[in-house]
């Protein structure tokens, strides 16, 4: 199948099965774009377009959060927003904490961002020393609320916070905690103050794949599966489970014109643009001469606000009649609203 992209955007497409083993093909367009000169304005076009991420990215360990997915879900139900980057004091002066956010369409996300920190061991109990001051501080996953605590004495036995078994703070099993590191990251109305509790985690990056609430979406994987179905899909995979970002993060498909505000999130202070309105078609060709045309469905945003840059994916897909073979070709064309 050859693959015509009219775009000057990356751009791309793989197989993947439904549930009965039918083939699809997945065609993917990222573009880049920069963040207005002037505030307010709408985001150009970049001169270098960032390549198709081919595989998921994860932090080195022990962390092993996830940085970035794949590009080539076979299907988004919803538009994911994401933010790729630190957290940046306005004007560079040290402070203990600030507030994070993002603010497109219907998402408005806030968290606080707190200096490092570790548990100290008190009369009663453990508490969080006084942050240290920052001028700049990792807040992916790694660094928020969450973990995995095994048991000191039971082998393959551990506890868990199974939002983010990437982060730090959480110690049921340890009897000595002096040292332990604490968030950079909690919600405006829920300080940490207890290593045993039940916190939300904040980030604005993608969550695992095999974390909650994403790994319920994720289907039965059963004796019956291994036996009948394996290695499709389960019928009951639910396509929320391709969804990277958290829930609150979560939007409809873009329209484009869509304003957007990042704050605390770049060392120019807070930065505001508008998505360019853009339509993307994809047009499938089959060797029998039908052809079948579609609009591509904008479903993912990424922010890196240090590089003042932003990319949209848009993505498509098509059950060949029979399989790959019968398509001629794929062309994708990008167009600008008047």
């Amino acid at each position: 199948m050859h693959l015509e992209d009219l775009t000057p955007f990356e751009t791309s497409f793989t197989l993947a099965f439904d549930s009965v083993g039918r083939e699809m093909v997945v065609v993917v367009t990222k573009a880049t774009f920069d963040f207005p000169a002037v505030p307010g304005e709408v985001c150009t076009p970049s001169l270098v377009q960032r390549p198709l991420t081919m595989a998921d990215e994860l932090a080195p360990e022990p962390s092993l959060a996830p940085l970035a997915e794949t590009d080539f879900a076979p299907f988004k139900p919803m538009c994911d927003v994401l933010v790729s980057g630190r957290a940046y004091v306005p004007g560079g002066r040290p402070v203990p904490a600030m507030i994070a956010g993002i603010k497109i369409g219907p998402i408005a996300k806030v968290f606080h961002v707190i200096g490092p920190r570790v548990w100290q061991k008190r009369l009663i109990g453990y508490s969080a020393t006084d942050p240290r001051t920052f001028t700049e501080l990792e807040i992916g996953y790694g660094q928020a609320w969450g973990g995995v605590d095994p048991h000191p004495s039971r082998e393959g036995v551990s506890k868990s916070v199974e939002t983010n078994l990437s982060g730090v703070g959480y110690y049921p099993y340890r009897e000595d905690l002096t040292g332990l590191p604490l968030p950079h990251t909690e919600e405006p109305d829920a300080p940490i103050a207890d290593y045993t509790a039940t916190y939300r985690p904040m980030s604005f990056g993608p969550i695992g794949r095999v974390w909650l609430p994403r790994r319920a979406y994720a289907g039965t994987y059963d004796a019956d599966w291994q036996k009948n179905r394996m290695p499709f899909p389960p019928p009951d995979l639910d396509p929320r489970y391709y969804q990277s970002a958290p829930p609150d993060q979560q939007m409809p498909f873009l329209k484009g014109g869509e304003h957007f505000r990042l704050t605390g999130l770049s060392p120019a202070g807070d930065i505001a643009g508008i998505l360019p309105t853009l339509t993307l078609r994809m047009r499938f060709d089959r060797k029998n001469g039908r052809l079948t045309q579609r609009v591509a469905n904008p479903d993912t945003v990424v922010f890196y606000p240090e590089d003042r840059q932003l990319t949209i994916t848009w993505r498509s897909h098509l059950k060949p009649d029979k399989d790959i073979f019968d398509l001629k070709q794929v062309v994708v064309s990008a167009e600008r609203a008047a």
